[in-house]
């Protein structure tokens, strides 16, 4: 495994198809300790994938304790299985084709809602030119400020689609809005199916997923929406279907 030594004083400095860590800048950066600042997640992750560094608010994400408390852990410590594979095959997607990866999908955590993210990924390299990790920034959707978000990336020169891979797990244009919160296709597609009078298992059985999985998204929207009977949740959602 390569070093990946982290200086609080360093800066994020936009390098080759991703970004570096200096102490002394030549182009484009953005203070290491400005970036932990920041109101959305942020990580450093090494080529085993493992943390490194998180900010307050990926630490409240994922469930740790504390940033220092996440550092060395891997995504089955706090997503499911199946959502591990899927945000490792976008981790290694960054590092093989060696380019900025942006993806939208749900983050399935073991204890704790859905919640639906826009993530950004970069290559980390160390001063020789070597991708020694992942520089990665996740917004979630409907929590923080899309407008401000999207703002601070450029600032961090990881908007930049000409060097950039994009892939969406959801249509965005099929996304659904009730009383001003947004849901992703999965919800819509639970919560249309409910309204339908169809059960959790029968919904799982439609759309192909676990029992636990589709219970787990209605209890997102229930959350989301500030409902708390799925009487309550289906009056909202009728008029929309």
């Amino acid at each position: 495994m390569l070093q990946t030594h982290i200086n609080q004083d360093d800066f994020i400095e936009r390098w080759g198809n991703g970004v570096r860590l200096v102490s002394h800048p030549k182009n484009m950066a953005y203070p290491l300790a400005s970036a932990m600042q920041l109101p959305f997640n942020v990580f450093f992750c090494d080529t085993d994938l493992t943390l490194q560094k998180i900010n307050e608010s990926c630490a409240k994400t994922c469930g740790f304790d504390s940033p220092i408390s996440a550092i060395g852990a891997r995504a089955t410590d706090f997503v499911t299985k199946a959502n591990a594979e899927l945000i490792t095959q976008y981790d290694q997607e960054s590092l093989l084709k060696n380019k900025i990866f942006i993806a939208e999908h749900d983050l399935h955590l073991i204890e704790g809602p859905i919640k639906n993210q826009l993530a950004v990924r970069a290559p980390w390299y160390d001063d020789h030119g070597k991708i020694i990790g992942i520089f990665g920034c996740a917004i979630a959707i409907g929590e923080h400020s899309l407008a401000e978000s999207l703002m601070a990336l450029v600032g961090l020169g990881l908007m930049m689609p000409s060097q950039s891979s994009l892939y969406s797990q959801h249509n965005l244009s099929s996304r659904l809005k009730i009383d001003n919160v947004y849901l992703s296709k999965r919800e819509m597609e639970c919560l249309k199916l409910m309204v339908r009078g169809k059960t959790a298992r029968e919904t799982a059985e439609i759309i192909g997923l676990a029992k636990r999985t589709v219970e787990s998204y209605i209890e997102n929207i229930k959350f989301k929406l500030g409902v708390s009977r799925k009487s309550e949740l289906i009056e909202k959602a009728l008029d929309y279907f």
